[in-house]
């Protein structure tokens, strides 16, 4: 287990630090799904007490990225259908909000702005330059988060992607998912042009469904 070190500049509790180091290896897939996570050996790694250490893994817990087991002690929680299913309606209806703000606000830089995004998502898209495709997939999702203009839903919003950051090369593995996932950006986009918040809100949520239920066939998990 490689984790990154302490930032000995970093005047945060160091339960707090250790909690997001912990947290990004999960999320990242450095500690992989079912891998048992010892005290003592993040301890030593990092060169601390085992107290914050204690202290984030309940933290970890908490927030359901780890669990105890009696037998086996703390292991990193496998992907579950009911957590995927939680995490892609929150999405849907958080992500369907911050694009009906951005169309009501109307903002043409803005807009400008999303459609070049798009326009370079069809490029690499078509030039099979994925690791950009998703970099602008990024970049298209911080426009419309800051353009939303609210503080909370962003937040929120942002700690769902870092959940769902493992699950987008899944997502987006096959080249017809791809298509049609830049094709939804670019309709929504239009959308939002057109000054149609509610057809733009809609469309958006019905691209989130889709690359639930892409997820759940890759993964073999079935909804029902």
């Amino acid at each position: 287990m490689e984790l990154l070190k302490i930032d000995e500049n970093d005047l945060r509790p160091t339960r707090d630090i250790v909690f997001e180091i912990l947290r990004k290896a999960i999320l990242d897939g450095k500690l992989a799904q079912n891998e048992r996570i010892m005290e003592t050996a993040v301890a030593e790694e990092l060169k601390i007490s085992r107290t914050p250490v204690r202290e984030a893994f309940r933290k970890l817990e908490a927030e359901g990225l780890v669990e105890y087991h009696p037998k086996r002690g703390t292991v990193v929680r496998s992907i579950t259908k009911e957590s995927i299913i939680e995490i892609y309606d929150m999405r849907e209806v958080l992500e369907g909000l911050a694009v009906r703000l951005v169309c009501i606000k109307g903002d043409k830089v803005v807009i400008a702005s999303l459609k070049d995004t798009v326009e370079n998502m069809e490029k690499a898209n078509d030039e099979g330059a994925y690791e950009t495709l998703y970099a602008l997939h990024d970049q298209y999702n911080k426009t419309v988060l800051e353009a939303a203009g609210s503080k909370r839903l962003k937040e929120n919003l942002l700690n769902l992607y870092e959940y769902i950051v493992s699950f987008r090369k899944i997502t987006l593995s096959h080249n017809q998912r791809r298509s049609i996932s830049v094709a939804d950006h670019k309709k929504i986009v239009d959308l939002i042009a057109e000054g149609n918040p509610e057809a733009a809100e809609e469309y958006c949520r019905k691209h989130i469904r889709k690359a639930k239920e892409t997820l759940l066939n890759k993964l073999g998990i079935n909804k029902d």
